[in-house]
């Protein structure tokens, strides 16, 4: 996946290189105002379209189509720019517009379906990694060989990478299992659609902090549409027109923008984020933008100086756009409640986006019929209008901080005090006395107070009442899974078939101390999500039983929660691949325990029955004893 990603962003930043070099060769800014405003129009039509006609499609079987008609569409342009056909060059940036939305939202989406949430949260970042990367080597290659190979011809070079990220794509899906593409098969069935647009205009006219993220979008857009077209219009002008050079000159600010973007994501945003804060954070893109602009307006005095500007300009923005300000305006995200965060989100990411490029494209259209801002040696000037709207742009900022702050306000607002359950007391009090009882003790005790729950069901503790309970059921589950790995056992491992005592032993006292943790926890958190995430973790479904840790360490607060995640992931989706512990060393802890009857199977398997004189010195309750 990192290489099919890898592929597939060097072939769209190649492409892009030459679409913008073989347009601007033939017409102005003018023309791609017009590009881009059909662009923003059909985009999103299309793109639905195609999600609706290809839904329920095999997810190989749509990549593999998608990239391969792509990659045919893309040869056969090839000879028609070679021929000059106008209206070839129209129909590369329109395809090429929307074919990168397809291929990357395809990826992502493959990327979800392959990977559960917790391999997801270990290796998305390693595979985000292979896009810059991507960016750098499409941008690097597009320098070096647009003059000895000229620009149509790489297009077949964009092609080649399109194929053979599909094949990719598709080695990386046959690695998973035949029980996960089924289970893939049958969750494509229930797929829920994606919000409507009406749905999303509702929300941001509703939703005063939404709408401050929907007008950043916006100047954020605006200010960067400009400044890719000052610096595509000041190129054409530096390069004459020259098809190649400008594809060359393009590629190269592509590799170097994908680098200071990687540099600062790695170097800068971690240490300026932590130092100073969302407040800092939000307003570097702004500052750059500003800076970038007033430097294109000094430029007017010195024309000369016009390219070298402009091309810092676009570093200092694409590179602040996709590594400072990214991770700031994420941070904004998270004090929003999930079900809002869920539809706004995209609206916001996708239809405000587009709109704000047509506003950019009216704009400019506008400033073209007034003042002719397109002209040689007037294009600087159109920063004027990018300082107006970074103006906007830090008012925005400033209220939407305040809404950020006023958002964990609500969010960490004490809960108003309400009278304890008049129940409450007894539960606690049952609680302090398991403590002191063995295993299966503890686990009728817990039964007993689930049924006092269940016929209470408004009844809650603090948490700190069961933070004792919960570090020794935890440090009995790692016991527990580590002495099935002696065996040679996962720990849901099928189980219809015969096995040892001791396994058998193991798996259902791993089963009761689940169990137990499940019922603490649904003392303090919300019973049915506790119940629904024990369910899953005991079921057949590895994406589901991810889901439920997910679920939990979100959910789940307290010293032992780290501990206790860590022990019901190696429950979960322990893979049999870690080193195997040492038998003796855990059936000698085995014996040790509090459980009556797993010593003396533990005892029976080492060969050394345990005495009766062992058993009774531990405190057993009635029928505990074996």
């Amino acid at each position: 996946m990192f290489g099919a990603v890898m592929l597939l962003i060097a072939a769209y930043t190649t492409t892009k290189a030459v679409r913008d070099a073989v347009f601007l060769s033939e017409y102005g800014l003018t023309e791609l105002s017009y590009m881009m405003i059909g662009i923003a129009v059909v985009a999103g039509f299309l793109v639905s379209v195609f999600t609706r006609v290809t839904a329920g499609l095999p997810r190989p079987l749509l990549i593999h189509g998608t990239h391969g008609f792509i990659a045919v569409t893309l040869v056969a342009m090839a000879p028609g720019l070679h021929a000059g056909w106008a209206w070839m060059t129209w129909a590369l940036y329109f395809w090429s517009g929307i074919f990168g939305l397809l291929v990357v939202a395809e990826f992502w989406l493959l990327a979800n379906d392959l990977f559960h949430a917790r391999e997801a949260k270990r290796l998305f970042p390693i595979i985000g990694a292979g896009a810059i990367l991507g960016g750098v080597l499409g941008g690097a290659a597009s320098g070096w060989l647009a003059r000895p190979l000229g620009s149509a011809n790489l297009l077949y070079v964009v092609a080649g990478e399109l194929v053979l990220a599909g094949v990719l794509s598709h080695l990386a899906w046959t690695r998973r299992t035949a029980e996960s593409r089924a289970e893939l098969k049958r969750a494509s069935r229930s797929t829920t659609p994606a919000p409507r647009f009406t749905e999303g205009l509702a929300l941001v006219k509703k939703n005063g902090y939404v709408r401050m993220l929907a007008l950043m979008m916006i100047c954020m857009t605006v200010c960067m549409t400009f400044v890719q077209w000052q610096y595509k219009g000041i190129a054409k002008l530096h390069f004459a027109s020259s098809r190649d050079d400008l594809t060359a000159f393009f590629g190269i600010l592509a590799a170097l923008l994908n680098a200071a973007s990687f540099l600062l994501q790695m170097l800068g945003t971690p240490q300026l984020l932590k130092r100073f804060g969302v407040r800092a954070g939000l307003r570097v893109l702004p500052i750059g933008f500003l800076v970038g602009a007033s430097a294109l307006l000094l430029a007017a005095r010195l024309p000369w100086a016009a390219m070298g500007t402009a091309a810092v300009a676009m570093l200092f923005a694409d590179g602040f756009r996709f590594s400072i300000d990214k991770a700031s305006v994420e941070l904004l995200y998270l004090p929003i409640p999930r079900a809002v965060k869920e539809q706004a989100k995209p609206f916001v990411d996708t239809v405000v986006d587009r709109f704000a490029g047509a506003l950019a494209a009216v704009l400019w259209l506008a400033l073209t019929w007034l003042f002719r801002i397109d002209a040689p040696g007037r294009i600087v000037y159109a920063s004027v209008v990018t300082i107006a709207v970074v103006t906007v742009w830090l008012v925005v900022i400033g209220r939407a901080q305040r809404r950020y702050v006023d958002a964990y306000r609500r969010m960490l607002r004490p809960k108003p005090a309400v009278e304890p359950h008049p129940r409450r007391a007894e539960v606690e009090e049952a609680l302090r006395a398991a403590m002191v009882m063995n295993s299966p003790a503890r686990t009728r005790a817990m039964r007993l107070i689930g049924r006092i729950q269940r016929s209470n069901p408004e009844l809650r503790l603090d948490r700190e009442a069961i933070e004792a309970h919960l570090e020794r059921d935890t440090c009995r589950v790692a016991l527990l899974v580590r002495a099935l790995s002696a065996e040679g056992v996962e720990p849901l491992e099928d189980r219809a078939r015969s096995r040892p005592l001791l396994v058998r032993t193991l798996e259902e006292k791993l089963d009761e101390t689940l169990e137990r943790i499940a019922r603490l926890l649904a003392l303090v958190y919300p019973p049915r999500d506790i119940l629904a995430a024990h369910r899953a973790l005991r079921g057949a479904s590895a994406s589901a039983r991810a889901g439920a840790l997910e679920l939990l360490d979100n959910l789940l607060e307290g010293e032992c929660k780290n501990e206790l995640m860590q022990a019901l992931d190696d429950v979960a989706l322990g893979d049999g691949r870690g080193t195997r512990a040492a038998r003796a060393e855990t059936l000698a802890l085995l014996r040790e325990t509090d459980d009556p009857w797993l010593c003396e199977c533990a005892a029976w398997a080492a060969g050394t029955p345990v005495q009766e004189t062992q058993l009774t010195s531990i405190p057993l309750e009635g029928e505990a004893r074996c």
